[in-house]
């Protein structure tokens, strides 16, 4: 006679209680299910983010919270987000509807461009753009070209509402399987969160980027996603590649944001540690194997080394003649050869001195184009340099949106077309006259009418407007006129913006003699020629007129005083 054995009622409640509560925490986070049971889990450590990807989901722990709070404490501690705080829970129906009325105050002045080109996927690139908006507040500031950028994006969501997996599958191309994986498994949520979660999870730059790629190459994710690539791709080292550190030699993919690493001045050639601001992951397409006494390193193509007699050159232009400074000494260089064959990457930003040093030989190399987008980063977190550059393009910028032709030098703030990395080094160490702009107007008769020339032409006159913009250092435009410390003066005891400040400085800019002769001859005519200081900070930039007058109010050519009179780049549209 077989004996049964019967468990104690109490112990089978609780039983069943624990088989429920694990039923349903597997229906919330399947991978739970195939968690041993009485262990502690903590996540796992991240790895160095890729540059296209700025957060990391969580990997849900086998646990009760108590509160959302205490999940969201979870998940900050681990330095991560779990969907359910991202996902707003949106219906998943067809995203096509168009645009909606009442959204006309989020997109602001992008709201025509909107309005006429998004129907299909309308919802998506909104929760997109939501996404974005939660890690760069001042958003906008970051489009050169918002027709442009929206005519991607429409693309991007066109793409995903016709083949979802095929988009998501191009897409890993530039923003890594990581993050991929992390959106795949929003795709239970409506097209808004859908966009929420990729808006959140990417770079912004990186996503502007193919936006503007997607307009380029008509549609096509495939070319937009190549190009891309091309353009964000980050100068790198394969992993194990040794980086020198105060404590000691770490591999590359261990470096992590905080961490000092060991670093030289390119001027000065001193070294001192410095801190590690960003980390970078990718897979590049090929790479080169460069062998010294020393190591063999494998790098990309474009990461410079300082070579003796030639300073950074691009690892694709070593030959076996050079010999690379090192921290202990020269480094001889006995071969270079490309390898196609794609290899996963590592690399990192480096406050104040952009370089550090690698392999048993102590090579220095450059962290080229791994720092962070000035346009994109928070305002708090940008040097003084980054912020007087970041300050000269936003007025580039209005002044464009304004319909005002930039000229001479002031072409090289154009950002379009570059990356950040290019323009802010195109524009490092300029002095002078921040920009110069050239405004063409009809001239109207009392009645409003357009004057006419001889031959039937519209007469027109030309304004020119002359910008000093200051990001740092300066005063605030409510402080009254009377403080001088806005503009300061030079050995010739010439305040910036005076006139003769301009007149000296004019030779430096570039211009058509024509166009010099004309502001030289009516720099003293508010209505021919304005001066202008912009003042940029995390608010935003604000503009105010400039006087040729001293402290009494007098006119004198070597004194300029920023006045109370605030002026708005708009008002120079329709003159």
């Amino acid at each position: 006679m077989l004996l049964r054995h019967t468990a104690p009622r109490s112990l089978r409640t609780a039983l069943w209680r624990v088989l429920v509560l694990v039923l349903a925490l597997a229906q919330l986070h399947p991978a739970l299910a195939q968690l041993p049971t009485g262990t502690p889990q903590t996540s796992t450590p991240a790895a160095p983010p890729s540059s296209a990807i700025t957060w990391k989901t969580c990997n849900p722990p086998p646990m009760c919270f108590r509160s959302k709070q205490a999940r969201q404490q979870w998940a900050k501690d681990n330095q991560c987000q779990f969907l359910e705080d991202v996902c707003e829970g949106t219906p998943a129906k067809p995203d096509n509807q168009g645009a909606k009325q009442e959204d006309k105050g989020f997109w602001g002045a992008l709201w025509d461009d909107v309005k006429g080109a998004l129907v299909y996927g309308y919802e998506f690139v909104k929760g997109l753009m939501h996404g974005l908006k939660d890690q760069v507040t001042d958003l906008w500031q970051m489009l050169t070209n918002p027709a442009e950028v929206i005519s991607g994006l429409v693309e991007l969501g066109k793409a995903f509402f016709n083949d979802p997996d095929g988009t998501l599958k191009m897409l890993a191309g530039l923003l890594g399987q990581e993050a991929i994986d992390t959106i795949k498994r929003a795709t239970q949520c409506g097209a808004y969160d859908l966009g929420k979660v990729i808006g959140k999870n990417v770079n912004p730059g990186a996503m502007f980027k193919l936006a503007v790629n997607l307009s380029k190459y008509g549609g096509k994710l495939a070319d937009a996603v190549k190009g891309t690539r091309r353009e964000f791709g980050c100068a790198s080292f394969a992993a194990d590649t040794l980086v020198h550190t105060p404590r000691g030699m770490v591999p590359i993919e261990q470096i992590r944001a905080g961490q000092q690493v060991q670093s030289r001045h390119d001027r000065l050639f001193a070294d001192a540690p410095q801190t590690v601001t960003k980390t970078f992951a990718r897979t590049a397409p090929s790479y080169r194997r460069l062998s010294t006494e020393f190591d063999q390193f494998k790098l990309t193509d474009e990461h410079p080394l300082w070579v003796q007699g030639k300073g950074w050159t691009q690892a694709r232009h070593i030959t076996d003649d050079d010999v690379i400074a090192g921290a202990q000494g020269d480094v001889r260089v006995l071969g270079n050869e490309p390898v196609q064959q794609p290899l996963p990457v590592y690399n990192f930003s480096v406050a104040k001195t952009a370089n550090y040093f690698v392999g048993t030989g102590a090579i220095w190399a450059h962290n080229a184009n791994c720092d962070a987008a000035v346009h994109i980063k928070p305002w708090k977190d940008c040097t003084p340099l980054e912020k007087g550059f970041r300050g000269e393009v936003i007025t580039f910028m209005d002044m464009i949106k304004a319909g005002a032709e930039p000229l001479g030098r002031t072409l090289g703030l154009n950002p379009k077309g570059r990356s950040p990395v290019q323009a802010f080094k195109a524009w490092h160490g300029r002095t002078g006259i921040d920009g110069i702009y050239k405004v063409r107007s009809k001239v109207r008769d009392k009645h409003g009418n357009v004057v006419k020339d001889k031959d039937g032409k519209d007469v027109e006159e030309v304004t020119y407007v002359i910008i000093e913009s200051k990001a740092t250092g300066g005063m605030k435009n409510g402080i009254l006129d009377d403080i001088v410390a806005k503009l300061t003066k030079n050995k010739n005891d010439e305040r910036q913006m005076s006139e003769a400040w301009i007149e000296r400085n004019l030779e430096n800019m570039g211009l058509s003699a024509a166009d010099k002769d004309a502001i030289i001859n009516n720099l003293g005519k508010p209505g021919k020629v304005k001066r202008i200081y912009a003042q940029t900070d995390a608010e935003g930039t604000t503009y105010h007129e400039i006087r040729g007058i001293d402290k009494a109010g007098n006119p004198d050519p070597f004194e300029a005083r920023v006045s109370n009179v605030a002026f708005d780049p708009q008002s120079l549209k329709g003159t």
